[in-house]
């Protein structure tokens, strides 16, 4: 008995210092999101929540805990021997119950317009957009400042926290969040001042405004802002200004300029209405007035039109009067606006064309730079919108059959819009007649008032009396006279229903007045002769501008190409005689020299038109004026100079020259 005491009390004392040292302890590990993967000293052991038993003795004081889920920051720590470690919750039942909570990561898509854009996250360059980048938050880490910056854009930067909603945020998908952050321009105000004022600013080749103006430059992905100002008559001078120009203005010297371009308004006929109405029109117009022609000298301007909008018609010359018509639209003409807009539809037909044939190059006429151009110039929206269609049409098929589009029959449109836009009635456009004395240093005096109502034309003067064309009284042109010093004894001389008379001229004698007439109905202008009371009208044959001398009408008609030509006959019709040799021109506008052996005309034979003479037999024929303007209207005087009307100069003037061989002395006298 004492035997079997011994043993117990030995085996206790050599095995319960062991199992006095060993402790078990029953863990709940679980997670905030659970289904998380559970690693105890590197081993997998379940996903969470799991229960682990797990044993502390001398050897074994802890165990390494690892959690683990995808899309979130993994989380190791470590569970002691002794106390209840960072992530206990609570003592239930013998069970420690842990709670390991995650921190997301978050995969930030991150856009910018435009693209390329550096992104800096905390300071640090990560990349350029578009791009991926995955954040982690924590509880020491809860926010971000990301910054995004491109050369000519305002750098952009904000704060992304965890559950970032902010004005950038687009959308989001999982741990999947969507941004994109539109980076604005870098703008700069600009005062731009020019010499003289008034210029009209182009930025980018947009108007904006006319100086002196304070404009905003846009930069963005441009480097530099074009700044163009152009006024009528002046060069146009254009400044790139760089986005790291600092000034606040910029002043730009305009020089004046040797050539323009001029809107006028030429007459005529709607054969559909039996109306004479008015076109706008517009040229070129050269600053430099001296004549170099080595066939005329002495070139002076004997009268100058007031501004741009007025202009002269044709003109006649007595010992000491020069008679002549001035016209002027009852509103001014938007000159540059109008010159603008025939550019645009003419480039637009231009590019068209070019379609039509197979070209594509000219397709971005319509884009771009020139769209504001094109805005303005047709008005008519649903046009444009249409013209819009059919190129983006062709620009993606790039090979198209023009027929099966509406591209011809958008052109047909545009070209009617510009004969729309660019027509003006009688009622928007009155003349008046003036007579300048030749004799008493160029004084000028009204002969007629037309009162806003009238148009007065082609005057012809005969002693002291002026006969000419007007629609006075009526809406049909007739042939009047009037006095030469007032206006005085106005006499309706031709009154023929719905005819349109015009061009009116009178023999030495005064016994026998010509001019050109259009009857309703009619396809052509005929030449008439009427006595000067207007008694016994007589129709002779068709054309225009008939000058009569002598027993001779010498008049303009066009040939079955189309073809202006200097014709003659009798004054009874007979004797037809065709003067004009060159039949690849136009010839027009003929008037006699005072002893009927030479005519002096206009023509387009150099490409130009300028004013030209030879004999009456269509010999000798001469070139006069050599100025790249416009000369027209030629009348030769008594005193045998050659006047003509041009814009030469940069206005419309009614200038002087003496028919010559050698140019020895050409000058321009401005009066």
């Amino acid at each position: 008995m004492l035997h079997r005491s011994v043993l117990s009390v030995f085996f206790a004392a050599l095995v319960l210092p062991f199992i006095g040292c060993a402790t078990a302890r029953t863990y709940v590990i679980d997670s905030n999101p659970s289904e998380a993967s559970v690693k105890i000293d590197g081993s997998y052991v379940g996903k969470s929540p799991t229960e682990q038993k797990l044993v502390f003795g001398k050897n074994k004081q802890a165990y390494e805990v690892a959690v683990e889920k995808d899309g979130f920051v993994p989380r190791r720590f470590s569970i002691p021997q002794e106390g209840t470690g960072e992530y206990f919750v609570n003592e239930a039942e013998k069970k420690s119950y842990l709670k390991v909570p995650l921190d997301p990561i978050i995969t930030f898509k991150i856009g910018s317009n435009p693209e390329k854009a550096t992104v800096k996250i905390d300071g640090t360059i990560l990349g350029e957009t578009p791009m991926d980048q995955s954040l982690e938050f924590t509880k020491n880490k809860a926010s971000y400042k990301v910054e995004f910056s491109r050369d000519g854009f305002v750098t952009t930067s904000f704060v992304l926290i965890q559950n970032y909603r902010g004005e950038f945020h687009v959308s989001q998908l999982y741990n999947k969040s969507r941004l994109m952050v539109t980076l604005a321009p870098i703008t700069k105000k600009l005062e731009i001042l020019s010499d003289p004022p008034n210029a009209r600013i182009f930025i980018d080749d947009v108007y904006v405004a006319d100086t002196p103006q304070k404009v905003k430059l846009t930069y963005g992905e441009k480097k530099t802002v074009s700044v163009k100002l152009v006024k009528f008559g002046y060069v146009p001078e254009a400044r790139d200004i760089p986005i790291s120009y600092q000034l606040g203005s910029i002043s730009i010297d305009l020089k004046e300029s040797a050539s323009r371009k001029m809107a006028y308004i030429e007459s005529h006929f709607d054969k559909e209405k039996n109306r004479i109405s008015f076109r706008v029109k517009y040229e070129e117009a050269y600053k430099d007035a001296i004549e170099k022609s080595p066939n005329a000298l002495q070139v002076m301007r004997i009268v100058q039109a007031d501004n741009v909008n007025e202009l002269f018609g044709t003109i006649d010359i007595s010992d000491n009067y020069l008679a002549f018509a001035k016209s002027s639209p009852k509103n001014d003409i938007n000159t540059e606006g109008y010159i603008l807009q025939v550019d645009a539809l003419t480039r637009v037909n231009a590019s068209i064309a070019e379609i039509i044939n197979g070209n594509l190059a000219l397709i971005d006429v319509v884009t771009g730079k020139e769209s504001y151009v094109l805005t303005d110039a047709v008005k008519n929206k649903s046009l444009l919108q249409q013209l819009y269609q059919v190129l983006d049409l062709i620009k993606k098929e790039k090979k198209i059959d023009p027929y099966k589009t509406d591209l011809i029959e958008t052109q047909k449109k545009l070209i009617a819009e510009y004969s729309q836009m660019t027509d003006l009635s009688l009622e928007e456009i009155s003349a008046e007649l003036w007579a300048v004395n030749l004799g008493e240093n160029f004084r000028k005096s009204k002969v007629t008032y037309a009162e806003g109502k009238w148009f007065d034309t082609d005057p012809i003067i005969f002693g002291k009396s002026i006969y000419f064309a007007s629609n006075r009284n009526s809406k049909d042109f007739d042939i009047w006279r009037v006095s030469l010093g007032s206006n005085s004894g106005l006499t309706r001389i031709t009154n023929a229903p719905y005819s349109q008379d015009v061009s009116p001229s009178i023999n030495r004698d005064g016994t026998l007045l010509a001019y050109a007439s259009l009857p309703a109905g009619a396809q052509e202008y005929q030449i008439w002769t009427v006595n000067p009371d207007g008694t016994l009208p007589s129709q002779l044959k068709n054309g225009q501008s008939p000058k009569i001398c002598g027993a001779m009408i010498v008049f303009a008609r066009r040939s079955l190409e189309g073809k202006s030509q200097i014709w003659a006959m009798k004054t009874d019709g007979s004797s037809e005689t065709l003067i004009s040799m060159d039949t690849k021109s136009d010839d027009f506008e003929p008037s006699v020299s005072p002893d009927c052996k030479r005519i002096v005309f206009t023509s387009n034979a150099s490409g130009n038109n300028d004013i030209c003479t030879m004999k009456i037999d269509g010999s000798e024929r001469t070139q006069l004026t050599t100025n790249p303007s416009t000369d027209i209207h030629p009348s030769w005087g008594m005193d045998g100079n050659i006047y003509f009307v041009s814009n030469r100069g940069l206005l419309w003037s009614i200038w002087r020259l003496k028919p010559g061989t050698v140019d020895t002395s050409a000058v321009k006298d401005k009066l």
